[in-house]
């Protein structure tokens, strides 16, 4: 069965700028403190230049700020006004870039990964004994008692069975001969064959080439047909219960 996956692409407004590069931020940063310095400098030159106006006017009434203050005192605040509001604008998208919450463990997306492989793998087996369910009825055959049959009788079920079974693992597999010498034949065994393709038995010396005796052929997949499989609402069911309504 064919799953459909339907996409949906972010809106323009949910997508977030890129974040600055250090470099971009540092030059900033520089520039924005530097403007603030300056207004430092300004603002307390506009209210401790000896040069200037006391600050207290004559008398016992409030101070007064005379003109000539106005002029650095002002321009003082408006650059330190405006390089706060440039660092505000550099940290924004900075605190964006950071990560939402705490990182994840290190072990957390390994155990999830191998967590979905096992459940896969596990669907593929049972799915396998549901198609040799479906065609061979083999599950129904491993059930049944032999005992109550007799030779001829299970020879002809397990006909049935033996057909159904072999064209599923025919499609699904394409078994083929492990050794093309067939059983009984002699080969040689050199010293560079493949472990878990051939498993030596008998008088096994320590160092190869062997002299044997081919006892089994062994099987090889020629093809691996790994199925799609649907979203069953129970992975676990090998063949559904079949109920004939009859009322």
């Amino acid at each position: 069965m064919n799953a459909t996956t339907k996409t949906k692409s972010p809106s323009r407004s949910s997508q977030n700028p890129p974040p600055p590069s250090a470099g971009s931020l540092m030059f900033t940063l520089l520039v924005a403190t530097g403007a603030a310095a300056c207004a430092g400098v300004l603002m307390g030159w506009g209210l401790l230049d000896p040069a200037g106006p006391p600050l207290m006017a004559a008398g016992s009434g409030p101070p007064s700020i005379w003109q000539s203050r106005i002029m650095p005192l002002a321009g003082g605040t408006v650059v330190w006004l405006l390089s706060m509001i440039l660092m505000w604008r550099v940290a924004r998208p900075a605190r964006r870039s950071l990560p939402a919450g705490p990182p994840a463990s290190a072990d957390q997306g390994p155990a999830e990964a191998r967590a979905m492989v096992q459940a896969r793998e596990t669907r593929l087996f049972v799915h396998l004994l549901t198609r040799l369910q479906r065609e061979g009825r083999l599950m129904d055959f491993l059930a049944e008692d032999l005992e109550r049959y007799d030779d001829a009788q299970i020879g002809a079920a397990a006909r049935s069975v033996h057909a159904g079974c072999r064209r599923v693992v025919e499609k699904l597999l394409a078994p083929r001969p492990v050794m093309t010498e067939g059983e009984e034949a002699s080969v040689t065994v050199d010293e560079h064959y493949d472990a878990t393709a051939l498993t030596l038995t008998g008088r096994v010396g320590d160092r190869p080439p062997f002299q044997g005796i081919v006892r089994h052929a062994g099987w090889r997949a020629t093809r691996v047909d790994i199925p799609l499989l649907a979203e069953e609402t129970d992975p676990a069911i090998i063949a559904p219960a079949e109920v004939e309504v009859v009322a």
